[in-house]
């Protein structure tokens, strides 16, 4: 925005989305579809527009996240890299001795595999002595476990009994929040816990279907929905439609995942369907009981019969 005199003339510029930043701090991670910062307390990753001079992935930063403005999906913005737990602290017997169970606790933990544990701790170059029954650090394990849970590769597990029953699966699972997807079931975590209701399943007669967005999901959308008959294709929501489009003529519907894609690629992929004349549906749940519903409604399937 500009600000003008009297006369015209300029004398201050302001961004207009200054007032929409907001900072936050998370770890830095990057795949095979780049880089993105991971704000645990808000269960929220975003990409980052590009690599930046400085930081590597498993940092903990403090970024500034810029909203969704014109062409630009929302991205994180590192600003500095925060210091890792690393010089010890003066500390009684007890404040240096951590038992196992306290340390699930603390890092607020379904589960703890303790040789994972503490080879991640090596990795972290964090000095300690493992007992029979409790880990011994150099510093007081109350400040620096809440410095390293940031850090730690943990992963959503929802309140489903078979997925609690799953869950040794993972080193480090930890309790998912409301609308975090579960790593097990892949389906969005309820506010109270879901009932134990058997999954409906189809059969689509192979047809293919074009998923866009969900990224907590992602290609995971392939192995969970072809028990029902379903080809799935799947690209993210926050890149460009692409060569994408060329391939889209191919599938029997579009399933837009409306929590997880920018406006940008719901401009391309509404204007490539209508372009296609293809079948274009939406999904307010990221999770495969969500996807499942929306296309069982449009295809006028019923559940096969157990």
């Amino acid at each position: 925005m500009l600000e003008r005199d009297e006369n015209g003339t300029v004398f201050q510029a302001r961004p207009l989305e200054d007032e929409w930043k907001r900072e936050v701090i998370g770890v830095l991670r990057s795949d095979d579809f780049g880089w993105s910062l991971h704000v645990e307390e808000r269960s929220e990753i975003l990409p980052l527009p590009h690599p930046f001079p400085g930081f590597a992935a498993g940092d903990v930063v403090s970024a500034v996240i810029l909203p969704e403005f014109a062409d630009r999906k929302a991205v994180a913005v590192p600003v500095r890299r925060l210091p890792a737990p690393s010089a010890p602290a003066a500390g009684t017997a007890s404040e240096l001795k951590a038992g196992f169970v306290t340390i699930q606790r603390r890092l607020g933990l379904l589960g703890l595999e303790i040789p994972e544990f503490t080879r991640w701790l090596k990795q972290q170059d964090i000095p300690f002595v493992l007992e029979s029954d409790a880990i011994r650090f150099e510093q007081p394990y109350s400040p620096l476990l809440a410095a390293l849970r940031p850090r730690l590769p943990m992963v959503p597990v929802c309140e489903r009994e078979a997925c609690r029953e799953r869950m040794s699966a993972f080193p480090f699972p930890r309790p998912a929040q409301p609308d975090e997807i579960c790593r097990i079931c892949r389906e969005e975590a309820a506010a109270a816990k879901p009932a134990e209701v058997p999954p409906a399943t189809y059969d689509f007669g192979g047809r293919r279907i074009l998923i866009v967005g969900g990224d907590a999901v992602g290609v995971a959308y392939r192995e969970m929905l072809a028990h029902h008959n379903l080809d799935v294709e799947w690209i993210s929501g926050f890149v460009g439609l692409g060569g994408a489009r060329q391939g889209i003529g191919n599938v029997a519907a579009i399933v837009i995942i409306l929590k997880q894609v920018s406006h940008t690629m719901l401009r391309e992929i509404t204007a490539a369907a209508r372009d296609t004349k293809i079948p274009l549906l939406y999904s307010p749940r990221r999770g495969t009981s969500g996807v499942l519903a929306t296309l069982a409604a449009h295809f006028r399937l019923q559940p096969r019969q157990t």
